[in-house]
């Protein structure tokens, strides 16, 4: 796929569907070092689901595929304001084991 190379992605139709179940469109985003690293300052604050702000463009390939090119970068916050935790930034109780049993420490060590 051409773009690879990029922070960016696209979203396509699912024209392998074969069960209701299955998800009508696909695809994936490249996010920048800059937008990790805010998610993973979210997930260390206590943000229970990490967000990315989402950006979405109707387009047409060369052979008349209809797609979704994507955008993500880190979510707007107001100079001078805290991100906001509520709804989708909801925080976890740091005394409660994930489920799973999954901990809610980030590793600090990650090779990028």
């Amino acid at each position: 796929m051409a773009g690879m190379d990029r922070e960016g992605g696209a979203f396509f139709a699912n024209n392998r569907k074969t069960a209701p179940n299955m998800p009508d469109y696909r695809g994936e985003i490249r996010i920048s070092a800059d937008t990790l690293a805010s998610l993973v300052a979210q997930a260390k604050s206590g943000v229970q689901f990490p967000a990315i702000e989402l950006s979405g463009w109707k387009k047409q390939s060369s052979n008349g595929t209809v797609f979704i090119s994507l955008a993500g970068k880190k979510p707007y916050v107001k100079e001078g304001q805290q991100p906001e935790r509520t709804g989708s930034f909801q925080t976890r109780p740091q005394h409660q084991p994930q489920q799973g049993g999954y901990s809610n420490d980030i590793d600090d060590d990650l090779p990028f």
